[in-house]
């Protein structure tokens, strides 16, 4: 996060909420509870309606849209499954499935001429200030996202 410049960064804060919850496992105390809900309901105000969240977020809801960051529409996504789990909430059904479909959407495919990218998921920064300009694909998305998509698998299996 940068407060002077009003910027959020997409996994920063998330990463302190799944630690909230794992205190709150630990010890119920509702405040750790309750901060990661805010953390969750902060996380589905910078996720797009096609279900994109980007690198470059600012607190005034602008973000800079050449850097589309498939971890943080993960690891969101995780967090808003595992309060959904948890009871804690329902809100997060919509983002959940906006995290799922924009994941799989944005893949390379298993064709892909670059064997190093095929079946990734896409994180892209793009880096205007130099020159050349300089495109950066970073493999930290697919990480989180089969770590997400195993955990919706298993959303999916539940009943309701």
């Amino acid at each position: 996060n940068e407060p002077r410049e009003g910027r959020v960064h997409p996994r920063f804060n998330v990463w302190y909420a799944e630690a909230l919850l794992e205190a709150y496992e630990l010890d119920p105390d509702p405040r750790f509870l309750h901060a990661a809900l805010r953390t969750a309901r902060g996380m589905s105000r910078l996720q797009r309606r096609d279900g994109s969240i980007f690198y470059d977020n600012f607190i005034d809801g602008r973000a800079r849209e050449s850097s589309p960051t498939g971890s943080a529409v993960a690891f969101a996504g995780l967090l808003w499954l595992r309060l959904h789990r948890m009871g804690a909430s329902t809100e997060f059904l919509p983002n959940i499935e906006r995290s799922a479909e924009w994941l799989l959407a944005n893949r390379f495919a298993d064709t892909h001429a670059d064997t190093n990218l095929r079946g990734g998921f896409f994180e892209v920064r793009l880096r205007t200030r130099a020159v050349p300009a300089r495109l950066e694909y970073r493999d930290i998305s697919t990480a989180f996202a089969l770590r997400f998509l195993a955990a919706y698998h298993d959303h999916l299996r539940e009943p309701d």
